[in-house]
């Protein structure tokens, strides 16, 4: 069907997945993950999930149950190895929230007990989520962080450095990223900074100006991820499962 996993892509996605317990059997994953995939593009309630893909109670426990195991995000980060980059861009991109995505306890805000889940905003703010990322020269998303709306661009850089380190050659960003401190630590890690600085329209960047025209990869890979609904309208409450739904699209768009 039309969102269903190409051969090719299953036999990548496969290998990954967690191996099922002794003595079980779950449901067909590949049906399930074509589920989970057609209510990602379509947007459509999980409820209202075609009966071709079994039953939707099954589909949406295996997303939410793999979602708090964390094993969507880790088969996210085991496809990253399998692909090295070269050269790697940052930026951001908003996403408004639906008011689907309200209601969640106040037990679930990040100043709560950290056992319990985590809405995306603490309570009184902006209900815009927004999502750091960085991509490679091909443009395949390969790291990304979830935070409120008016956290600083900045901000989110530091945190993806301390989540997961580069292992490229060059950084290319725009000029929301023109910190000197930002540059000093790239060199001390051995990588090139291509960043304009603030100023004058028109400002080439630090270094190699010619790189700095690939920094429109991470828009276009952001704007396909768009394409699914559910990402570019979040009807998601807690933080846990709209990270499971970046990073499986994150990684669907790889294909594209």
């Amino acid at each position: 069907m039309r969102f269903d996993l190409s051969d090719r892509e299953w036999g990548v996605i496969e290998p990954q997945l967690p191996p099922t317990r002794q003595g079980g059997k779950r449901a067909d994953d590949r049906r399930v993950l074509n589920g989970i995939f057609y209510v990602l593009r379509s947007g459509i309630p999980w409820k209202d999930l075609p009966s071709r893909y079994g039953p939707h109670t099954t589909v949406y426990n295996r997303f939410r149950r793999w979602a708090k195991q964390g094993i969507w995000q880790r088969i996210f980060e085991a496809l990253q190895q399998q692909y090295p980059s070269s050269v790697e861009m940052i930026d951001t991109t908003m996403i408004p929230a639906h008011r689907a995505a309200a209601g969640a306890e106040k037990g679930d805000s990040p100043q709560a007990n950290a056992t319990r889940p985590r809405r995306l905003e603490p309570h009184g703010a902006v209900c815009t989520t927004k999502c750091h990322g960085v991509c490679d020269e091909h443009g395949r998303l390969r790291r990304f962080l979830l935070t409120a709306g008016q956290r600083h661009d900045m901000m989110g850089v530091w945190d993806l450095m301390d989540e997961a380190p580069l292992d490229c050659t060059a950084l290319i960003a725009d000029k929301g990223y023109d910190s000197q401190e930002l540059r000093a630590w790239l060199r001390d890690q051995d990588l090139t900074p291509v960043i304009p600085k603030r100023g004058e329209d028109g400002q080439k960047p630090e270094e190699n100006s010619d790189l700095y025209r690939e920094r429109n990869l991470i828009e276009r890979a952001f704007n396909r991820m768009k394409d699914y609904r559910r990402l570019a309208m979040r009807f998601d409450k807690l933080k846990v499962t709209f990270e499971a739904t970046v990073a499986l699209i994150a990684m669907r768009t790889w294909f594209l």
